[in-house]
């Protein structure tokens, strides 16, 4: 057994919303291990683009992510920890390849963080850090586009806030609950109702976000809703004994939350409605609790939260857990398995269907599901599953190997749902014990660096499936961390990767087009080097890049990322209030054997940076992280680039010009990236570019991570699953 270092213990949380759309999946697809050659898709198969990197700089655990039917824009959010007072919540208006942090205001240096969402005027008891979640009102008779935001302060408020992506406004509030018999708020979720046809009993305002919310002294969760995203009013509370997310159910307008009602090992639905005697009150003021299954003995649902979704027939989903504490699930195959039931409108959502167990195969052990729904008995389910079946997941670190897998059902609204698992991961995603043990994770040293789920949704414009999920297989560790991180630490950054469906048939029903999973390179669009990266106005043609590309030559890795121009570096550090401005490309390497930590999947970078004067540097390396502290203990929050002197090593660039723009060429040696071979995989392969504080030579102090002063992303061209060959692509032959 591998030692391991001490992980996060935070209390428990709970799961987060989502309703979205189905899939059928033909056939499997192949994964591919480490960075070894994929192995062909079937004609009919499902395959998936390399994963983009949400955050190449900050990290988090409990991603979810939206995406907008009206604009295409993908949005990601998960808590960074009570100790830096904030959340993050990035934006995409690529198509998801690449992120940039949401804040307010805009930034004028490098200098000020951009990832600060403040709280209103006035007031101070709202600073954020814990559980977030997203919705969006991108659908019905308003379709306001409107995405509404939320994030938990210290049990004791919810921060939230409105972003409106075609004005780029910001606007926030802060909701303390009103609920006479509660004190604190823990773990909220959304369910946003704009129907596209106005039921005939109700008069009252629309879109209507509604929150549900785990209430930390009082009945158990508290319900309230909003008109305009930041002012909530409670109006009901049911007691409970875990709570899960909440679906929507569009045409009446009631909302579904699944939970454990009476105790974690009983399956339960709460179904919450208006007061029908008050057509114009959006008010949820009644709850009923439906008994759904009793759970395997030695199991509860803590794995950690039941989700549902629904689908265009309004047949309701559940997905969970058997969480089996103290056991392996070689005891007992009931033990660590993923199981769905459904029930259907026309019931009430009050009978409800055989649970059936739809893990299998390598996925022995199994934590985290999150599940989907589109057209009539379309539904797909997502988890972390591990082939060790010897170990309790949770507490036993065998530094056991984990995968995000996928199971997509047909017919799962009758008596013999068709089901189809598939492993998503190129590469195992995390290494170890994924801790399910809330507060007890720092006894049982478990690694909490995930947190508590990741998500599945569908992309409304294609009817492509989309996961988030975190990629901890670095294994990062900060060495030389100021006290407690060195005493409470767990290795593994959580690092925000998006997978997306490029082919094969998507949710809709329809085929799923989409970008190559791999190839040589990538170009990029011109004039999206904003300053303020995402507020503008001003574009920044030296950051603005262009594309990159890699091939090999002998020993080495020859990489080139391009750029408008590389004339007249100092404007750029001039126009972003910079100490250096940094040209990164970075990839996740094959598996390596550490011989403190076990295996891991390092990620790698090639890097130039120009400094005031002219001066530039290129060195290449190892990414390391800084790990920062919160109410439970610390872990990795921030990836960092080092140059010389800050875990870097030097490397020849030279700079040359292609036609209308300039690119750097970096001559890099395999020995320093982890000795890729020809034939192999430079994973989630992109280029970015930063400014920075101070030039990439001196640790980020841990102090500045805390305060959220970290490398500003300017530009990014992301992501492919690079080949290493001989022979540079074309410039002209690269895609998007």
């Amino acid at each position: 057994m591998i030692p391991r270092r001490r992980g996060r213990g935070p209390r428990y949380r709970t799961g987060m919303c989502l309703a979205g759309v189905t899939v059928l999946f033909a056939a499997l697809f192949a994964p591919r291990a480490g960075a070894s050659a994929p192995t062909p898709l079937t004609a009919a198969g499902v395959g998936f683009a390399s994963p983009s990197v949400v955050d190449p700089v900050h990290t988090y655990g409990e991603p979810d992510v939206r995406v907008s039917a009206l604009d295409g824009a993908t949005y990601a959010s998960g808590p960074w920890g009570t100790g830096t007072q904030r959340s993050l919540w990035n934006i995409s208006v690529d198509g998801g390849r690449t992120f940039r942090p949401l804040h307010s205001p805009a930034i004028t240096t490098a200098s000020q963080s951009d990832s600060q969402i403040p709280c209103p005027t006035g007031v101070v008891q709202c600073a954020g850090g814990g559980d977030t979640e997203l919705s969006i009102d991108d659908h019905g008779l308003q379709h306001t586009g409107t995405v509404y935001y939320a994030d938990l302060a210290a049990l004791q408020a919810l921060k939230t806030a409105t972003w409106d992506d075609s004005t780029k406004t910001m606007a926030q509030g802060v909701y303390f609950n009103n609920d006479p018999l509660n004190e604190g708020e823990d773990r909220q979720w959304f369910a946003t109702w704009d129907p596209t046809v106005r039921p005939a009993d109700y008069t009252g305002p629309l879109p209507v976000n509604y929150m549900l919310y785990l209430e930390v002294v009082g009945a158990g969760e508290a319900a309230a809703y909003s008109t305009d995203g930041l002012n909530y009013t409670f109006s009901e509370a049911v007691p409970i004994s875990l709570d899960g997310n909440a679906a929507i159910d569009q045409q009446t307008g009631q909302v579904l939350e699944a939970v454990g009602d009476t105790s974690l090992a009983s399956l339960g639905l709460v179904v919450y409605s208006r007061d029908p005697t008050n057509p114009a009150s959006p008010a949820l003021t009644s709850a009923q609790t439906v008994h759904i299954a009793s759970l395997p003995a030695n199991t509860d649902m803590r794995g950690l939260f039941p989700v549902i979704t629904m689908d265009a027939a309004r047949n309701a989903y559940i997905a969970y857990v058997t969480k089996a504490s103290g056991h392996s699930a070689s005891e007992d195959p009931n033990y660590w398995q993923i199981w769905y039931t459904w029930a259907p409108a026309s019931s009430g959502w009050t009978q409800w269907a055989t649970p059936v167990k739809v893990s299998s195969g390598s996925a022995a052990a199994n934590v985290m599901p999150w599940i989907t729904a589109g057209s009539e008995g379309r539904v797909a389910i997502v988890w972390y599953g591990t082939s060790d079946a010897a170990d309790d997941p949770s507490t036993i670190d065998a530094h056991q190997a984990w995968d995000v897998y996928m199971n997509g059902l047909t017919h799962a609204d009758g008596p013999a749902p068709s089901m189809h698992q598939v492993k998503v991961t190129h590469h195992p995603m995390h290494y170890g014990t994924i801790c399910l043990e809330g507060t007890g994770c720092i006894a049982v040293q478990g690694n909490r660096n995930m947190a508590d789920f990741f998500q599945v949704v569908t992309d409304p414009q294609t009817g492509g499936v989309d996961i988030v999920y975190d990629d901890s297989s670095n294994e990062l560790i900060q060495a030389n961390a100021p006290p407690p991180v060195q005493t409470a630490d767990h290795p593994g950054a959580p690092v925000v990767l998006l997978a997306q469906q490029n082919r094969g048939i998507g949710l809709f029903g329809t085929q799923v087009h989409g970008v190559p999973a791999s190839t040589k390179g990538m170009v990029d669009v011109l004039g999206d080097g904003l300053w303020d990266p995402v507020y503008g106005p001003a574009n920044i043609g030296q950051l603005d890049l262009k594309g990159v590309r890699v091939y090999s030559s002998a020993s080495n890795l020859v990489i080139d990322v391009a750029a408008a121009s590389l004339d007249n570096l100092d404007d750029a550090i001039t126009a972003t209030g910079a100490g250096a401005v940094d040209y990164v490309v970075r990839w996740t390497g094959g598996q390596f054997e550490d011989p403190v930590q076990g295996l891991e999947n390092p990620i790698y970078y090639a890097a130039v940076e120009a400094l005031p004067g002219g001066v530039t540097q290129a060195f290449a390396g190892k990414a390391t992280s800084i790990d920062l502290c919160s109410v439970s203990a610390c872990d990795p929050h921030v990836v960092d680039y080092g140059a010389p002197g800050n875990g870097g090593t030097a490397v020849t660039v030279v700079r040359k010009q292609a036609g209308s723009f300039d690119y750097w060429e970096l001559t890099v040696p395999r020995s320093l990236v982890g000795n890729p071979v020809d034939g192999s995989f430079l994973e989630s392969f992109g280029a970015y570019t930063f400014a920075r504080k101070q030039s990439a030579s001196i640790q980020i102090p841990n102090s500045d991570a805390e305060a959220g002063i970290t490398p500003v992303q300017v530009d990014g061209v992301c992501c492919r699953d690079a080949r290493v060959g001989p022979l540079a692509a074309p410039w002209k032959d690269l895609q998007p």
